[in-house]
């Protein structure tokens, strides 16, 4: 182009800057368009309830498209389909504590933040361990002690957290006649947590 002296250089740069912004539009629409369909992607999955992958993904695409607002709203999305997604389950399973439980172990392995669920969760807890202790008196009480032997083997598989940031947590534990005997779980005083 520089060597040929008929080319009008003017019209040449004119041109060239609008090819130039030509190249730079059609990129953000290809931006846009990988935006869109991984966008699709993640909205695919969560239909599919498959929200632990969907977050993964979205999460993902926090860092290649960078303070994308659209990324934001997306992981919001999810989660709370994902809520309401576990509310449904819940109701559900109401019946059984132990798997509901389970269930909103799973939602908070994604998004522990959720100071919400985590509250529903330990009121779970607490019911499921109240049940079984319930019943394990009432099985005592009927001289069914194979019975109470095993709702007292579900009790043993209770795990304590404390829920201000998993510090270690001091338990006491009592017998019938009012001592404090760590025995009773497999422990003996002032010994460390596992």
């Amino acid at each position: 182009v520089w060597l040929n002296s008929n080319v009008d250089l003017k019209n040449y740069r004119y041109f060239k800057n609008n090819l130039s912004g030509l190249i730079q539009q059609v990129r953000q629409l290809e931006s846009e368009q990988k935006l869109d369909d991984a966008i699709a992607e993640v909205d695919k999955l969560v239909y599919n309830y498959e929200f632990a992958a969907a977050i993964e993904k979205a999460r993902r695409l926090t860092y290649q498209f960078r303070d994308r607002i659209e990324i934001t709203e997306l992981i919001k999305r999810v989660n709370d389909q994902y809520r309401q997604h576990v509310q449904y389950l819940l109701l559900k399973q109401k019946d059984d504590l132990k798997a509901s439980v389970s269930i909103v172990e799973d939602y908070l392995l994604i998004f522990p933040e959720d100071l919400l669920m985590a509250s529903t969760k330990l009121t779970l807890e607490t019911k499921h361990f109240n049940t079984l202790a319930d019943k394990a008196e009432l099985a005592l009480d009927g001289s069914k002690l194979n019975l109470a032997k095993q709702y007292v083997m579900e009790l043993d598989n209770i795990k304590i957290t404390d829920i201000e940031g998993g510090q270690i947590c001091e338990t006491a534990v009592f017998d019938k006649t009012g001592k404090n005997n760590q025995s009773i779980i497999g422990e003996t005083a002032n010994s460390n947590s596992k």
